[in-house]
């Protein structure tokens, strides 16, 4: 079952969904502070799970050849470049190593259109580009735009970390979401990391797993390790069956 979900977060990825960016190069370790394995070029997407003690775990999709994918075992030698799977140099091996999770994709059945597997690291906080970490980006924004929380103030944010559309929320058809993924080293079968919350044009609401810099604003625990941050303003009954709501939204949800 695991190699089914990693299939389908491969789909996400390989659709350019998104993800954090490479500020390097930078040195990919197999552990914090542990020895160098791979190097990975500047602005290059890597999924993460949160930073902890200053590095972040990582994990990134490279391109096989049909020959490499068969290879039992598969190992990548010292100096071998590293491509994404649109065939793009992405960075270079620095020792020996041997990637986790083959998997194809696309083509006619028997002939995969690609063949892939993924590399797994930790590199220092410095090294990913601040800007492309999506929690302080939408904390910023809501700050910056709190007497006009509205959505074309943030459709340029939606627009850049490739938003797709979000879980509906039960029996309240007449709100909209936007969602992006979570890290699929958090969860192989991943739920909303961040999910924007519209009422017509009114951002109400932010769903999130990671936390947000918002003070001055409700957060409350929600399903699946969730929160839910409140920016507007609901009377007490309004905001149970919100809440409830949300909850709800997540039954059935692998």
């Amino acid at each position: 079952m695991r190699n089914v979900f990693r299939i389908l977060c491969a789909c996400i990825i390989f659709s350019e969904a998104f993800a954090e960016r490479i500020d390097g190069p930078a040195n990919i370790r197999t552990s914090p502070k542990g020895d160098a394995s791979f190097s990975l070029h500047d602005n290059v997407f890597v999924d993460t799970t949160p930073m902890e003690n200053d590095w972040y775990h990582l994990m990134v999709s490279i391109q096989l050849s049909k020959e490499q994918y068969n290879a039992e075992p598969l190992i990548l030698t010292k100096g071998m470049k590293l491509f994404d799977t649109h065939g793009k140099e992405i960075g270079v091996v620095l020792q020996d190593i041997e990637p986790s999770n083959k998997m194809t994709a696309g083509g006619a059945p028997g002939i995969p259109q690609w063949y892939a597997a993924e590399l797994f690291g930790y590199t220092y906080k410095s090294n990913i580009h601040p800007e492309s970490i999506i929690e302080p980006v939408i904390s910023e924004l809501i700050r910056t735009h709190t007497s006009a929380l509205v959505f074309k103030n943030f459709q340029n944010h939606v627009r850049d970390f490739n938003y797709t559309d979000g879980l509906d929320i039960a029996d309240m058809p007449h709100l909209t979401t936007y969602m992006v993924y979570e890290s699929t080293l958090d969860d192989p079968s991943p739920l909303d990391r961040v999910r924007l919350i519209f009422h017509n044009e009114d951002l109400i609401a932010v769903v999130h797993s990671r936390d947000l810099n918002l003070p001055g604003y409700e957060t409350i625990p929600i399903a699946r390790e969730r929160k839910l941050t409140i920016l507007t303003t609901f009377e007490d009954d309004e905001k149970i069956r919100f809440v409830e709501n949300n909850n709800k939204s997540y039954a059935g949800v692998d």
